[in-house]
């Protein structure tokens, strides 16, 4: 990997770090709020539909402490989580979660971010905020990010072959003009060999 993905993915790793923690501060301030509150789960359930859809979920504090669980687990382990979760609200809801890590491939997160279109139609306009403002819009920036980090890995590998061929190209023209410069030193020297036993027989 060249300097410039190695800057860029880098630049990556800083952004997945720096959207967990502004993550975990947006849940902790939101979990105060909820708890000045007389009831906590109508901070984000507002309807008894809401409440039977998502549970536990209905509070900012369920979702702190899932996201700080999932933290430390690797891809495969939440892939397997997802694979075994269903599709019922509340369960989509835990697999946009686990989709949220640094190491989630492309095509995953971008696929969390299907769900949350999905999901919206069933949330309450407060959850509706906090999906939308502290996951999607987050994760779209990661996804722009590693779009741009591939085009710039295909353009560089495109550029490294351009240079290869165009190595390959010199090398065989060097070698031709070599190999022409030694037929005409053997020409010069044949010429000068005759032009010597000339001489020689005139003597």
């Amino acid at each position: 990997m060249n300097f410039r993905c190695k800057k860029a993915f880098q630049g990556l790793v800083v952004i997945s770090a720096v959207w967990m923690m502004s993550a975990c501060e947006a849940l902790n301030q939101f979990r105060q709020q909820a708890n000045n509150q007389h009831n906590a789960t109508q901070a984000m359930c507002v309807s008894p539909e809401h409440e039977d859809a998502f549970g536990a979920f209905c509070k900012p504090s369920t979702w702190l402490q899932f996201l700080l669980e999932v933290q430390a687990l690797t891809w495969p382990e939440r892939m397997q989580s997802i694979d075994d979760l269903g599709d019922e609200p509340v369960n989509v809801l835990k697999k946009i979660l686990l989709s949220q890590g640094a190491d989630t491939p492309y095509q995953d997160r971008l696929r969390a971010q299907n769900w949350i279109v999905k999901i919206s139609g069933d949330t309450s306009q407060v959850m509706q905020v906090l999906l939308t403002d502290l996951i999607y819009e987050n994760s779209k920036q990661l996804l722009e990010f590693e779009s741009a980090i591939t085009i710039l890995s295909r353009v560089n590998s495109r550029q490294e072959k351009l240079i290869s061929q165009l190595e390959l190209t010199l090398s065989e023209r060097e070698q031709k003009i070599q190999k022409q410069q030694d037929q005409v030193e053997q020409l010069l020297k044949i010429e000068t060999d005759l032009i010597e036993q000339n001489r020689n027989e005139k003597r």
